[in-house]
């Protein structure tokens, strides 16, 4: 039987290769700033720190609660559109142990009466990202409902729009998280399916947090406890997973995909590893993925990543580029390597590349003809980064209504799917990056 003192805050690592730096943590479920940080303390609204650098420095650090905290009728919470000033409604403010904020809080109606006392766990929303205090959160309760988790390892809801219209959405969150010997982490080659070494998985709705037990290595249980609302997001109707909570998700950008982002409507089995991937006579050595060389490279791909905003690859095409140079990420591009579409397994594929100068740093090979989605572009370039290995995409379902005529209808001609950052110029049959 295992005891309080016996519970995981779940955290994970960006990538297994800076498992102990604080560059480069993210949280799951929490910043957990008081990890990598010492001396911390508040006063007069701020929370101070000296904060660990990846080279084991320590640096100063101060974050400004009474901008991130709101008072919602006596409920203190990270705001969503800061400044919260939750100080000009709280009283006998003040950080108990290491990250536990606690106070008094003023009701909507006023009045000392109406004073109720509150306390926030810091270490829930703020990290220490390279040395500095950050506070971020995803927050996908706040405009949805009806949220549950199934046994199968998906999380779902009805989540609310910005024209008020609620739609049904889920996240498989099996396929994103992982146990490593009874610590919950984001797989850093999914699917995770950390339910295989789960039990007793249980949400509470009240506090979004999801709660049971992993079973290590040594067949003992270790329980787990998972914020739901740091790292999941509602984006226009729609559950997404921030891989990094503390980062802008540019939810405006690309229909919504957004930075960094995983979509929850990508069906895991359709990103698949390739057996032949170079045609032509090229070798793979020829063609090796290149691993970023540090965290700032890393979210640069997934910047120029989130710049892919097609949803289908018509035939015709010659090698060209893409996606090019954006301003903010220069040097970064998404080419079109082969020359023209070629056959695997009887279906014809293109090969998509993210490149810097004669270096390939994510590598996809999407079938001519299908309306894969966007998102699921972006998700399959992601997880080659990621994992250093070319991957396919494999053809939908061919009861899905989304889709065009097979490849090999006839009538499945040039038929690209008109976006954001993309025109058509019919007469050319050409592409234009705005």
């Amino acid at each position: 039987m295992s005891t309080a003192s016996d519970v995981v805050p779940v955290r994970i690592l960006a990538t297994s290769e800076c498992y102990n730096s604080p560059q480069c943590f993210q949280g799951v479920g929490g910043g957990f700033f008081s990890i990598y940080c010492r001396n911390i303390e508040y006063k007069d609204g701020k929370l101070s720190a000296l904060c660990q650098t990846s080279d084991g420095n320590w640096l100063s650090a101060t974050l400004d609660l009474n901008y991130h905290l709101e008072n919602v009728d006596g409920i203190v919470r990270v705001a969503t559109e800061p400044p919260g000033n939750f100080l000009a409604s709280c009283v006998d403010v003040a950080l108990e142990g290491m990250s536990m904020l606690k106070g008094r809080a003023s009701r909507a109606s006023g009045g000392d009466s109406n004073m109720v006392d509150f306390q926030l766990q810091l270490d829930d929303y703020v990290a220490n990202i390279g040395g500095k205090l950050k506070i971020g959160g995803g927050f996908f309760s706040r405009d949805s409902s009806q949220i549950r988790f199934t046994r199968h390892g998906w999380l779902e809801a009805l989540c609310r729009c910005s024209s008020n219209e609620s739609l049904t959405s889920s996240l498989h969150l099996n396929y994103y998280l992982e146990s490593i010997d009874g610590v919950l982490q984001f797989a850093d080659s999914p699917p995770g399916n950390f339910l295989a070494v789960a039990r007793n998985v249980t949400l509470d709705t009240s506090t979004m947090r999801l709660r049971g037990s992993l079973q290590r290595i040594d067949s003992s249980w270790r329980d787990f406890e998972l914020n739901l609302d740091y790292n999941v997001k509602n984006v226009e109707g729609r559950l997404v997973w921030l891989p990094y909570p503390h980062a802008p998700y540019y939810a405006h950008e690309n229909g919504g995909g957004g930075f960094g982002s995983y979509d929850a409507s990508d069906d895991p089995q359709l990103v698949e590893y390739a057996t032949s991937i170079w045609p032509h006579d090229l070798t793979g050595g020829d063609h090796r993925i290149t691993p970023p060389a540090n965290q700032t490279e890393k979210i640069d791909i997934a910047r120029i990543i989130a710049k892919w905003d097609l949803d289908l690859m018509d035939r015709g095409w010659k090698q060209c580029t893409l996606v090019s140079f954006p301003k903010e990420i220069p040097g970064w591009r998404i080419d079109n390597q082969e020359n023209g579409a070629f056959p695997i397994g009887g279906l014809w594929y293109y090969s998509i590349a993210v490149q810097k100068g004669r270096n390939v740093y994510a590598s996809v090979l999407a079938p001519v003809g299908y309306n894969l989605g966007r998102t699921r572009f972006r998700n399959a370039m992601l997880h080659s980064r990621d994992q250093g290995t070319v991957l396919r995409i494999a053809p939908p379902r061919l009861t899905d209504p989304r889709q065009p005529p097979p490849q090999f209808d006839p009538r499945c001609a040039q038929a690209w799917v008109s976006s954001l950052n993309w025109v058509i110029t019919t007469s050319l049959k050409r592409r234009i990056y705005l």
